[in-house]
């Protein structure tokens, strides 16, 4: 009788303290769930939006994931909250970033979003760069080491997503460990193929535009480089009144600003050919439309070119880039290397040897076995020469917006096309 009384008093006091972990649990402060996390530490930020509380948060990576107990950097992730229960997005950056940023597709499904820089830019640098550790694996597992903690606080559905490079850091990551997502949703990402991917070059010679456009771009740079030493001492002005260090020649400046234009003008521009100067135009007019279309001179200062370093080198070594036509140009380049690329901005002293495994493979692994994935590009995205390729009756879905450029987002498409992506991601998230 007092051993049945005893045993009945024990289960209803390990009852009770079941209750009240569950109980406290739910009512804890996220920040103080955060904190105890493994390697974390935890700042307030500026809330925006939907969210309710932002968060940076420091976490400690391994410099080398197959060294797990060696040297370590921290990678600061932007976490918007709005519940631990909601759905959760991952969005790579593909570079650096210095304040955190909304995804579109965040506020559209009322999700928590983690926003992470790639390691060695801005938020992940460790300062000294090794070099042979800046790899698609280890910013994958980078990834992957950031969503196991998370997952132990946040545990609605979560997918990933991003734009240009980080859209193809996402499909990556969904090859490697196709566990820690239901879902991926990708803008105007490419998986390129090569250092120079020669779809680029047939997208911008033959494909993008009108023929008469195409010539009209391809006349406007001869132009701009016929008058070039008139154009030298206004370059040196600009960088002179920017207050930066520029060690880059202004004439290489000029003639790979000329050799990006075509790419740059279908790009992000609306792609009116009737904005490209006429051969009458004067030659600050011309000048004036290659900035306002491929961007300032700034992108060549010491301290940019030293920011742009990883992206550079990812390019050279695994992610794939593409190359610059100069054949109508060749008699008129006097600085650029021939069969010029953006190699030649660094990092300096730095051997880049290209790698095709790693896009080979996620381009085989979306063709066979992507699922669950969105893909949107713009038609006049020269990236969307290098579109995935996925499945067919695989739930996939892949959109090519008709004159949208690298800008393509969710608010660009149809109605339709609207409502078959978002509820195709309501049903694969269960939400």
């Amino acid at each position: 009788m007092k051993s049945g009384l005893y045993t009945k008093t024990v289960l209803i006091l390990v009852a009770g303290l079941i209750i009240y972990l569950v109980a406290t649990q739910g009512t804890k402060d996220i920040q103080s769930r955060l904190e105890e996390l493994a390697g974390v530490r935890v700042e307030q930020a500026e809330s925006t939006g939907i969210f309710k509380q932002v968060f940076a948060l420091r976490i400690a990576q391994p410099m080398d994931h197959a060294n797990p107990r060696g040297e370590t950097f921290t990678q600061r992730v932007f976490l918007s909250h709005i519940s631990t229960t909601a759905p959760t997005v991952f969005v790579p950056v593909g570079g650096g970033t210095a304040r955190n940023r909304i995804f579109e597709i965040a506020t559209i499904l009322k999700a928590n979003q983690v926003l992470v820089p790639q390691r060695f830019h801005a938020g992940a640098d460790p300062g000294e760069r090794n070099w042979d550790l800046l790899t698609a694996g280890q910013i994958i597992d980078d990834y992957h080491h950031i969503v196991g903690l998370l997952k132990k606080v946040y545990t609605g559905p979560w997918l990933n997503g991003g734009i240009s490079r980080g859209g193809t850091e996402a499909l990556l990551h969904r090859s490697l460990y196709a566990d820690d997502f239901r879902a991926t949703i990708a803008f105007a990402s490419p998986v390129a193929l090569s250092d120079r991917d020669p779809r680029i070059d047939d997208f911008l010679k033959n494909k993008v535009g009108t023929p008469s456009c195409r010539q009209k771009l391809f006349a406007f740079q001869r132009l701009l480089l016929s008058r070039a030493d008139g154009l030298i001492p206004e370059i040196e002005s600009i960088c002179r009144k920017s207050g930066r260090n520029f060690s880059t020649d202004p004439r290489l400046m000029l003639e790979l600003h000329v050799l990006e234009y075509p790419f740059s003008f279908w790009q992000w521009s609306p792609g009116d050919c009737r904005a490209i100067p006429e051969e009458s135009a004067s030659s600050e007019e011309m000048h004036r439309h290659l900035l306002k279309t491929v961007g300032s001179y700034i992108w060549y200062c010491d301290t940019a070119n030293k920011s742009r370093e990883p992206s550079t080198y990812m390019s050279f070594t695994q992610f794939g880039y593409y190359g610059y036509m100069a054949e109508h140009l060749r008699n008129l380049l006097k600085r650029v290397p021939e069969n010029p690329t953006d190699k030649i901005l660094g990092p300096y002293h730095t051997k880049m040897t290209y790698d095709p495994q790693p896009m080979r493979r996620l381009s085989d692994w979306l063709a066979k076995n992507g699922h669950r994935i969105i893909a949107i590009y713009g038609e006049n995205d020269p990236w969307t020469a290098c579109a995935v390729d996925l499945p067919e009756g695989s739930e996939t879905i892949k959109i090519i917006v008709t004159g949208a450029n690298h800008g393509v987002r969710i608010r660009h498409l149809s109605p339709a096309q609207r409502e078959r992506a978002l509820n195709s991601l309501r049903k694969w998230l269960d939400i």
